[in-house]
C-alpha cells in the first residue's frame, strides 16, 4: 500500500504513532470501539425534555470557568440553528474551547433537561464537526474511535474515509482466498473494511465483523496446518515400540481394563510414535477420563521400549 505520508502531515504522522498506526494498513485495521446509532437530527425548536436527540447547529460562543463548589471546569457551548439556540454543557473538557470556534457547524448528541427554566444538552457527546462530518451520515451509524487530544475520533474517521477513497482495488490483498470468502459467503477485504469504517446500517458492522473474525481464525488455522507441513517434511526416528516390552507389563499390571477411547487414543498416538515424521497431537479429554494414563502408555513407548521388566519392578 501507499506510506502514510501520502495522507498525512508528519505532524499527524506522529500523533498517529501515540495510537500505534504507523502505516496505512494500521490505519484501515484501526477499527471503531464502539457506535452511536443513527438517529433523526432534531430542530432545535422542536427539542423536548427527557428525549435524547442529535443536534447540528452552529456554535455562537465558548465559554469555560471553574465550577463553583468543586475542583474542575465547566465548558458551555451556546449552539443556533435557523430557527432557535441551546447551550451545551462540557465538564472537564476545557480543551474543546480551542477546537470548538464560533461560527463552525457541530454534530453532537445528548440527553435534553430542563436547567433555570431553559433546556439544556447535558451528558452531551460530541460527534464531530462540518470539516469532518457530513449531515448525510448522521443518518449511519457513526464510528467512535479510540482517540487522542491530537487526534480526536471525528478526524480518525474522515481521514480513513479519504485513505479509503484514494486506494484502487490493486491497494488490497486479501489473505482470505476469494473461493473461501464464496464459500462462506463472507465480504472481500475492501468491502469489509468500509463496511466497518463507513456502515449504512447495523447489519454492515455485524457482516464486516463477521469476517474478520473469521479471517482471524483462518490465519490461526493456515499457520497450524503450516507448521504440520513443516513438521511432516522433517525426520524422525521410528519408536515402534515391543509387543512383549513395558508398555504390555504395564497394562498388565493394571487393576482395571482400558476403556474403548482410552484404547483409541493410545493407538492413534503408538502409530504416530511408528512414524517417520514428528508427532503433533493434543491429547484432550474432560477431568478423570484418563489422559494421564494415556500419555504415561505413550512415554513407555517412546523411552523405555526395549526393557520388559515385571509388573512389580512398576510399583
Amino acid at each position: 500500500m501507499k506510506p502514510l505520508t501520502d495522507f498525512v502531515s508528519s505532524r499527524d504522522e506522529k500523533a498517529l504513532a501515540k495510537l500505534g498506526v504507523s502505516s496505512v494498513g494500521e490505519l484501515l485495521r484501526y477499527f471503531p470501539r464502539t457506535y452511536i446509532h443513527p438517529g433523526t437530527v432534531t430542530e432545535i425548536s422542536r427539542l423536548e425534555a427527557g428525549q435524547t436527540a442529535i443536534v447540528y447547529a452552529t456554535i455562537e460562543s465558548v465559554n469555560t470557568r471553574p465550577m463553583r463548589n468543586r475542583r474542575g471546569t465547566i465548558t458551555e457551548v451556546t449552539l443556533a440553528d435557523e430557527h432557535a439556540e441551546i447551550t451545551a454543557t462540557f465538564f472537564n473538557q476545557k480543551y474543546l474551547a480551542e477546537q470548538l470556534k464560533p461560527g463552525t457547524r457541530m454534530v453532537l448528541t445528548g440527553d435534553i433537561k430542563v436547567y433555570r427554566n431553559s433546556l439544556q444538552i447535558q451528558n452531551p457527546r460530541w460527534l464531530g464537526h462540518e470539516d469532518y462530518i457530513d449531515r448525510g451520515d448522521i443518518e449511519n451509524p457513526i464510528p467512535i474511535y479510540r482517540s487522542s487530544k491530537q487526534f480526536a475520533s471525528d478526524r480518525l474517521a474522515k481521514t480513513i474515509r479519504t485513505v479509503l477513497d484514494a486506494l484502487g482495488p490493486e491497494d488490497f490483498t486479501d489473505p482470505i482466498p476469494a473461493e473461501v470468502l464464496a464459500d462462506h459467503g463472507l465480504p472481500d477485504l475492501r468491502k469489509a473494511l468500509t463496511m466497518i469504517h463507513r456502515p449504512k446500517n447495523e447489519a454492515d458492522v455485524k457482516e464486516a465483523m463477521e469476517r474478520f473474525r473469521f479471517e482471524e481464525a483462518f490465519a490461526l488455522q493456515a499457520e497450524l496446518y503450516g507448521r504440520r507441513q513443516r513438521a511432516k517434511a522433517e525426520q524422525s526416528v521410528r519408536l515402534p515400540g515391543k509387543v512383549d516390552g513395558l508398555l504390555a507389563s504395564f497394562d498388565e499390571s493394571l487393576p482395571w481394563p482400558l476403556t474403548k477411547s482410552q484404547r483409541r487414543a493410545g493407538t492413534e498416538i503408538s502409530q504416530d510414535l511408528d512414524s517417520d515424521s514428528p508427532m503433533n497431537r493434543l491429547l484432550h479429554g474432560d477431568v478423570g477420563s484418563g489422559k494421564t494414563l494415556v500419555a504415561m502408555r505413550a512415554m513407555l513407548q517412546a523411552c523405555l521400549l526395549y526393557t520388559s521388566p515385571s509388573p512389580r519392578d512398576l510399583s
